[in-house]
């Protein structure tokens, strides 16, 4: 896998990608996922966002199969200002396929490498309590699973999970 800074091009199957990761999780194709306001994250210029594609005998053909973004933190779950030095990771996925292959952790380990770069000190993500992959990747990375915990629009609970850069 080759991963590359994402772009407007890439905001649709990255889109899309996530869209399946999730309804693959949780067992449901046609699961309700909230994507409102993604593309327009994605698209700002102060987002880290990521895409990982596929390579065939060493060529890049293109094909998504991983992504992930960084994104300044903000208080009140998104809606307040700005807290300084704080990264939240979101939308990482990777197509459903290629689960177990390494994607993930190959994918987090170069965003948290330009989050470091760009002068962030911390990240947080939220990750769903059932989601023992995700979580596994992330504890393998030095993440630790905070005390915040709520649930989220289908009721499934999802924790603040944090990282020292």
């Amino acid at each position: 896998m080759r991963v590359r800074e994402g772009d407007d091009r890439d905001i649709d199957g990255a889109l899309d990608l996530w869209q399946r990761s999730c309804c693959a999780r949780l067992g449901d194709e046609h699961a309700e996922v909230d994507v409102v306001g993604l593309a327009e994250r994605l698209a700002d210029p102060t987002a880290c966002f990521l895409v990982g594609t596929e390579e065939a005998d060493g060529r890049h053909d293109g094909s998504l199969v991983a992504v992930g973004a960084g994104f300044r933190a903000r208080a009140d779950f998104g809606q307040g200002a700005v807290i300084v030095g704080l990264a939240h990771v979101s939308m990482v996925a990777t197509e459903p396929v290629r689960w177990g292959e390494g994607l993930g952790a190959q994918l987090m380990t170069e965003l948290l490498g330009r989050l470091r770069a760009a002068g962030f000190e911390r990240a947080q993500l939220f990750t769903h309590e059932t989601n023992d992959r995700a979580r596994a990747l992330y504890r393998g990375l030095g993440f630790a699973p905070g005390d915040e915990a709520h649930p989220d629009h289908r009721g499934e609970m999802v924790r603040l999970w944090r990282l020292a850069l």
